[in-house]
């Protein structure tokens, strides 16, 4: 994982963690790219681990995923 996406891991994981992401709302790679200055492809990269990680939950054709946690990390 480069840079750009770990940067990206960080903040993203960041803001479902504080609830800036509403707990169960739908995170697509075009949706999250633009606000946080990267390409879509560091925002995949960043999904697939915050998944792993249970941030979040059922990305079917990695495109988008459900955000599980709010203000604190459900496992």
């Amino acid at each position: 994982m480069g840079v750009p996406a770990q940067a990206t891991r960080t903040a993203i994981g960041q803001d479902i963690v504080s609830g800036a992401h509403e707990r169960g709302s739908r995170l697509t790679e075009g949706q999250l790219a633009r606000p946080y200055g990267v390409s879509r492809v560091p925002v995949r990269e960043a999904l697939r681990t915050l998944e792993a990680r249970h941030l979040l939950a059922g990305r079917p054709l990695f495109s988008a995923g459900r955000c599980r946690a709010s203000g604190s990390r459900d496992r």
